[in-house]
């Protein structure tokens, strides 16, 4: 199965968020979101034990992604509910004797009215790249 992961990155006047957007290309149903703020994040590193910063942390999870091709001590893991309404995302690495689950990211099922604006913004996009190629 092929996902495709974006990690997009928002300013708003009070807080910077960070949403991580897992989607399957054969089925555009398929979009899981979380947005990730500090105060979320600080909950997540205390519950995980990660080392790394708010600001540092999509960098960290890209450059796993990144490795993947380079290593074969690590993988992606990634389970749904019965309900399909949750989407828990791994990233997986092994140990000198053990495999660890390096940080675990629990992703929602868009709701009806956010699924799709998605898929009119995806339709919008692949008009405007089609005139481009034309």
């Amino acid at each position: 199965m092929s996902l495709t992961l974006r990690i997009d990155e928002r300013q708003s006047k009070s807080e910077k968020e960070f949403t991580f957007n897992l989607s399957k290309e054969e089925d555009p149903r398929f979009v899981y979101s979380l947005p990730l703020r500090r105060s979320n994040y600080d909950s997540l590193r205390h519950e995980q034990d990660l080392v790394c910063d708010f600001d540092s942390f999509p960098k960290m999870i890209a450059d796993f992604i990144r490795d993947l091709q380079r290593s074969s001590s690590s993988y992606l893991k990634g389970s749904i509910t019965d309900d399909k309404s949750l989407f828990r995302f791994e990233l997986i690495a092994k140990m000198d004797f053990k495999w660890v689950c390096v940080v675990s990211l629990c992703l929602h099922a868009l709701s009806d009215a956010a699924l799709v604006i998605h898929l009119v913004d995806r339709v919008l996009l692949l008009k405007v790249i089609s005139l481009l190629f034309t």
